[in-house]
C-alpha cells in the first residue's frame, strides 16, 4: 500500500474519530493551516510531546496531507547514497511507541503526532514485534507485531504492517531516518527458537524417583549439549510444535491466524515445559561460556542457573534469564573458557539465518539503520584478540562483521549504530560501525569530564580527517536504561534541570568537524519526563512531566545550533582551556570561530570576556550582547557562546 493510500484511509477514519466526538470540521482544519504554518516557520512544531498527542488525529493527518502534496512523495532521505558515511552525523531520539501515549498506551498511528515537536535527524525505534511479559527485548517472533503497537480502530481499513510503515514513511516525509533494534537473543520460547529449535542450546530436565528435578537420564549439562542428545531434544520439540499447530489448523508460526498462532504458542510452551524441555538463558555482561544448571525452583517452575565470571563469582542478579541466545557457536564451556584443545566452532547455518533477519525487516518496512542490542561487550568478551574466538555466548567481531557485510551488499547506505557505551570506536569501526552510544550516562558532570568531552571530539577528528569511511561517538543525553538495577544509573533529570539541560548544551556545543558527535536523546527528555525503563517492561505509558521549562531552553540550544550549524559542521575544536569553574574551548572554521565558556560553579560568576567578538549569545535564553566591555554574567551551570566573523 502506497503511502498516499494509508494517509488517504487515515483521514476517513479520523475524520469519522473526530465527528464521534462532536469536533467541528472548520476547527480541525484550522488547526491543521496552524501546524502546517509553524512547520515550514520553524522546520519542526513548538509543541511538547504531550501536547502533541492532544492534537485531534484528522488535523495532523491534513497537516501530513499539504506536506505531502507540496513534496509529491515519500522516499527515505538516504535510500539514494552509495554507502552509509551521513549517519555519523546524525542525531535520533529513542522512541517506545507503545509508551507514547497519554492516560494509555500509544501505537504507530497516533504516535506519529511527537514525530514533528522533536529536534533530531532520526528515530530509534524499541522492538515491536510480540513479546513476553510485556518485555518489549524479550521478542517472541520476528514477523507478528504486537497489539500493544497497533491502532485498533484504523485496523478496519490499515492492516499492522501498513501501520508501522505509515510511521516510518511519515517520519521519511518530515525528513528524519528511522531505525530498529537488532536483537542477538528472543524471549526463552520464542517462536523462532521454536521453528528453529536447532539455532539455540537445550537442556532436557526430569523428576527423579526421590522428587526432585534435575537433568534428565543422569547426564551432565555438558553431555547434554552434545550434538547428538541435541538433536534428540530438537526431535522432541519439533514433535510437540508439529502436533499443537496442527491442532489449531497450522503449518508453522510464521504464516496463519495470528490469533491461533499465538493460542498454540502458549500451548507448545506449557507441553515444552511439562516435558522438561527449556532453552538455555544469555549469559550475563561479563560471564565465561554457557550458564550452568543449579537448581529447580519449584514453587515458580522454572530452572535456575548460575552465572559465573572469570573469577568464578555469580553474577545471578546481573542475569536476564527470559533471554535465549542464538547458538553462534559450539563447544563454549560451561561456565568456564573454552577448552584449547577443543576451542568454538562457528555455526555457519545460525549465522546464515541471522544475517538474514536485517535484510527482511529493511525490506519489509523501510527502514535506514540499524541499532545493534548487547554489543557493549563484544571485544572484551572474545579471547586474545581472535573476533572468532568467544569466551562467552555474545556475538563476535566475526559474527557482527559477517552480517554488516550482507547488509551492506543489498542496502549500502544502511547504518550500523551500536550499544557501547564507551569511547572504544576504532575497534567498531573495524566491523562495519557508523556510530556507537557513547559512555557519557556513566559520568557526572564536572571540570574534568566536560574537557573529556571536548577530548574525544579532537581524537575522532584526527582519526576521521584520515579516512573516507568515518565513525562517530553519539552524545547520549540519557538512555533507555538508566533505570534499570544492573545499569544502575538514574534519569538524567533526577539530577535537576541544570544537569539535564548542560548535557543538551554539550550534545550540540561539545564537538565539531570531522569529530562531531551527534545528540542521542530518548522520547519525554526535551520535557524532563521519567518512566521509559518501567514503560519498556510493563503496559504503561510514559509519566509525563511537561516541564515547560526545559522544553523550552531544548529548543533555544536546538534554535542556537542551528544558527552556528556550519560553524560547528564544517570546523573543529581546537583549544581547550578553564580559570577556576569556568571551561572554555574554541570551535574554528573557515566561516568563523566560537567560543563557548562554561560555568560549572555553584553561584553565578562575572567574566571579563576577550575582546573581538562580533557578539555574544546566551544560548538557553537567545539573548544577543553586543556590548560586554563591562564583562559578563555566565548563571551557575550555564553556558554562553561568543561569536567572531572571519
Amino acid at each position: 500500500m502506497e503511502y498516499r493510500d494509508i494517509l488517504e484511509r487515515v483521514l476517513l477514519l479520523s475524520r469519522s474519530e473526530a465527528e464521534d466526538k462532536g469536533l467541528a470540521h472548520d476547527e480541525l482544519e484550522k488547526l491543521a493551516n496552524l501546524l502546517y504554518e509553524s512547520y515550514y516557520e520553524y522546520g519542526y512544531i513548538k509543541m511538547k510531546p504531550a501536547e502533541a498527542l492532544s492534537i485531534p488525529m484528522y488535523s495532523f493527518a491534513l497537516f501530513l496531507k499539504k506536506v505531502f502534496n507540496d513534496r509529491g512523495n515519500v522516499s527515505s532521505p538516504v535510500s539514494s547514497y552509495r554507502d552509509s558515511n551521513w549517519f555519523s552525523r546524525v542525531s535520533l531520539c529513542y522512541l517506545n511507541v507503545r509508551a507514547v501515549g497519554v492516560n494509555r498506551t500509544g501505537d504507530f498511528i497516533s504516535a506519529t503526532r511527537v514525530i514533528p515537536t522533536l529536534r533530531v535527524d532520526g528515530i530509534h525505534l524499541s522492538p515491536f514485534f510480540d513479546h513476553a511479559f510485556k518485555i518489549l527485548y524479550a521478542i517472541d517472533c520476528l514477523w507478528v507485531i504486537s497489539d500493544d503497537f497497533i491502532n485498533k480502530f484504523y485496523l478496519s481499513l490499515i492492516p499492522a504492517k501498513e501501520q508501522v510503515r505509515f510511521f516510518v514513511e511519515t517520519a521519511h516525509l518530515l525528513g528524519k531516518v528511522v531505525g530498529f533494534d537488532l536483537e542477538p537473543h528472543t524471549s526463552q520460547f520464542s517462536r523462532v527458537a521454536l521453528e528453529y529449535p536447532e539455532y539455540f542450546r537445550w537442556i532436557k530436565l526430569q523428576r527423579y524417583s526421590d522428587g526432585t528435578i534435575r537433568l534428565a537420564d543422569n547426564l551432565s549439562q555438558r553431555e547434554q549439549l552434545s550434538s547428538d542428545y541435541q538433536k534428540k531434544i530438537h526431535s522432541e520439540v519439533r514433535r510437540i510444535v508439529k502436533k499443537v499447530l496442527g491442532k489449531y489448523g497450522l503449518r508453522s508460526f510464521s504464516k496463519g491466524d495470528v490469533g491461533a498462532i499465538r493460542t498454540a504458542h502458549a500451548e507448545v510452551i506449557s507441553e515444552l515445559m511439562q516435558n522438561g524441555l527449556w532453552t538455555i538463558p544469555t549469559h550475563t555482561w561479563n560471564g565465561v561460556g554457557l550458564p550452568e544448571f543449579s537448581h529447580y525452583v519449584y514453587d515458580k517452575n522454572y530452572p535456575e542457573f548460575s552465572y559465573k565470571n572469570m573469577k568464578g563469582e555469580d553474577h545471578r542478579d546481573h542475569a536476564f534469564g527470559l533471554l535465549s541466545p542464538y547458538k553462534f557457536y559450539d563447544n563454549l564451556g560451561i561456565n568456564s573458557l573454552p577448552d584449547p584443545l577443543n576451542p568454538p566452532k562457528l555455526d555457519r547455518k545460525v549465522l546464515n539465518f541471522f544475517s538474514k533477519i536485517p535484510l527482511a525487516i529493511i525490506r519489509k518496512y523501510g527502514f535506514d539503520f540499524i541499532r545493534w542490542d548487547f554489543t557493549d561487550h563484544i571485544f572484551d568478551s572474545i579471547v586474545g584478540a581472535d573476533p572468532n574466538y568467544p569466551i562467552s555466548d555474545r556475538l563476535t567481531p566475526k559474527v557482527i562483521d559477517y552480517v554488516v557485510r550482507k547488509v551492506k551488499k543489498e542496502y549500502p547506505y544502511v547504518g550500523m549504530f551500536f550499544e557501547r557505551m564507551g569511547d572504544d570506536f576504532k575497534n567498531y569501526y573495524s566491523i562495519g560501525a557508523d556510530l556507537i552510544l557513547g559512555g557519557d550516562i556513566w559520568e557526572d558532570i564536572s571540570k574534568e569530564y566536560v574537557k573529556n568531552v571536548l577530548k574525544l571530539s579532537i581524537k575522532l577528528h584526527r582519526f576521521n580527517s584520515k579516512r573516507r569511511r568515518k565513525i562517530s561517538v553519539s552524545y547520549a543525553v540519557d538512555t533507555h536504561d538508566t533505570e534499570n538495577p544492573v545499569i544502575d544509573r538514574s534519569p538524567m533529570i533526577k539530577g535537576g534541570e541544570k544537569v539535564l539541560l548542560l548535557r543538551f548544551f554539550l550534545s550540540r556545543f561539545g564537538s565539531a568537524g570531522e569529530g562531531f558527535r551527534p545528540k542521542y536523546e530518548c522520547i519525554g527528555s526535551n520535557d524532563g519526563t521519567t518512566g521509559l525503563f518501567e514503560a519498556n517492561i510493563s503496559y504503561k505509558p510514559l509519566n509525563w512531566k511537561s516541564n515547560s521549562y526545559i522544553n523550552s531552553v531544548y529548543h533555544n540550544i536546538e534554535d542556537t545550533f542551528d544558527k552556528f550549524r556550519d560553524i560547528i559542521l564544517n570546523g573543529k575544536v581546537v583549544y581547550v582551556r578553564s580559570k577556576r569553574k569556568v571551561v572554555y574551548w574554541k570551535i574554528e572554521s573557515n566561516n568563523g570561530d566560537i567560543v563557548c565558556f562554561l560555568n560549572l560553579s555553584k553561584r553565578k560568576v562575572r567574566f571579563n570576556m576577550p575582546q573581538g567578538f562580533r557578539y555574544i549569545i546566551l544560548p538557553y535564553h537567545k539573548t544577543v550582547i553586543e556590548d560586554y566591555s563591562d564583562g559578563v554574567y555566565i548563571s551557575s551551570f550555564e553556558p554562553l557562546i561568543g561569536f567572531s566573523e572571519k
